[in-house]
């Protein structure tokens, strides 16, 4: 038994380790982190609503501004579903222990639940959009250029990226 818990064990531990995130230069990247939502992008780490909005308005592309907006009010719907979940649930918890409000604290559990699992979903599309977002970015905004400039006694190569 000891052993199959083991092997359940590093099982589990490997589906979770992950190898490094390859970093192509001159891309922007969507970045996983205990504190999510970060984008690195020519050497510069953005974190925030207030960076993310300077980076997508700077673009003027409507379609990014587009997604950018999705991310913020998934977000924040999100958050406020799960919160007030929460504390539905812990209600209705409560509620429960009375013996003339079961009814009422079932009702709180079950709605709470359904706050709950629906702020999650709202979080995860939210980030979902913003990874469209990045992926769109470098769609459309990551074009190599190279320039050939030529002198009477001089050439030159110019390679912007």
């Amino acid at each position: 038994m000891l052993r199959l818990f083991a092997i359940c064990f590093f099982v589990l531990i490997y589906s979770f380790s992950q190898a490094q995130q390859r970093l192509e230069p001159g891309q922007m990247h969507y970045i996983i982190n205990p504190k999510p939502n970060n984008i690195l992008y020519r050497d510069t780490l953005y974190r925030g609503s207030k960076q993310f909005m300077s980076l997508f308005y700077r673009t003027r592309d409507q379609q990014l501004i587009d997604l950018y907006l999705k991310h913020q009010s998934n977000k924040v719907t999100g958050q406020i579903l799960g919160v007030a979940g929460s504390f539905a649930i812990i209600f209705g918890i409560r509620n429960l222990s009375d013996e003339n409000k079961k009814g009422t604290g079932w009702a709180m559990i079950g709605g709470g639940f359904a706050s709950l699992i629906t702020g999650g979903y709202l979080t995860l599309q939210g980030q979902k959009n913003l990874a469209l977002a990045v992926t769109l970015f470098n769609q459309r905004h990551n074009k190599a250029v190279l320039g050939v400039g030529v002198a009477p006694q001089q050439a030159g190569f110019v390679y912007k990226f």
